[in-house]
């Protein structure tokens, strides 16, 4: 692995850090701004670096697992930066002035476009996820050009040089799952609180959730799509916080896991169709 990794890795980290002054979610167009000529700068270094060793050595670098540790996680790590705080200045730049529901929809759209892109590239989605490797050597060596267009790359996306098409994909992929994150919080930054009893709510000490937290966003998301609470006026973060507060449980990635479902190849909701059958069972045992 390139030696400098991680020294570069500590270093642009801080150097983002100092560019703005509060938490991320706060982050403003000029500390966006930026954030993008820092992340620039490391790809300029890097590939400069890679350069240099071409010249040195006849092959850049010393053997295979090397050259795909470059392209499968050091030059995306790097690249992710640079997508990520271009993306969020373009949405800061276009931010809506109006009321609560515009914003809502703008974050909405924001959010369905992340949506898409990765119904797109699912399967490299789903690579990354598991943290597969047995395409590596097409994903991120830069061989096979033949292979790799069938692959749905275009000739635009080839640099023999520093790139092999996917390394761009998998940034891509990392940028978007934090976009995801940053646009899902200032959503429910503007969504409505929910009300607060002026009772002290009962006690629930001794219900604990035993299935998987991905179970409970299944019903969330379909008490939430069904219409089932509040005439269908409750939010996915109202529902959210009832099981959180109900069930002593942290749902704050729950747009993260909603993403996750709607990437499996088989059943969407299988905690659900579970439930179901299980009441199903229940109610033909009892005649």
């Amino acid at each position: 692995m390139i030696s400098f990794s991680q020294k570069m890795k500590e270093e642009m980290c801080a150097a983002l850090r100092s560019s703005w002054s509060g938490p991320e979610m706060e982050i403003d167009l000029a500390a966006a701004a930026k954030a993008i000529q820092i992340a620039h700068h490391y790809i300029k270094i890097i590939k400069s670096q890679l350069g240099s060793r071409s010249l040195a050595q006849a092959q850049p670098f010393a053997n295979r697992e090397e050259e795909v540790v470059f392209f499968k996680e050091l030059k995306p790590w790097f690249l992710s930066h640079l997508f990520y705080y271009s993306h969020v200045h373009d949405i800061l730049s276009k931010w809506p002035i109006g009321t609560r529901d515009i914003v809502m929809q703008y974050l909405e759209n924001e959010l369905a476009r992340i949506h898409v892109f990765f119904q797109q590239h699912r399967d490299l989605y789903i690579y990354r996820r598991n943290a597969a490797n047995s395409m590596d050597d097409i994903y991120f060596r830069r061989a096979d050009l033949v292979t790799k267009l069938s692959l749905g790359l275009s000739a635009t996306e080839l640099d023999e040089d520093f790139s092999t098409g996917f390394d761009s994909k998998f940034a891509m992929i990392m940028a978007n799952e934090r976009l995801h994150a940053y646009l899902s919080k200032r959503l429910e930054q503007v969504e409505i609180p929910m009300a607060k009893s002026s009772s002290p709510a009962p006690s629930l000490q001794n219900l604990t959730w035993s299935a998987s937290k991905t179970s409970m966003v299944e019903l969330i998301y379909a008490l939430h799509c069904s219409g089932a609470l509040n005439n269908g006026q409750a939010s996915i973060k109202e529902i959210a916080q009832v099981f959180e507060r109900s069930f002593n449980i942290n749902l704050s990635d729950i747009y993260h896991v909603y993403l996750e479902i709607k990437m499996r190849k088989k059943s969407y909701a299988p905690f659900l169709c579970n439930i179901r059958s299980n009441l199903e069972k229940q109610i033909e045992a009892s005649f």
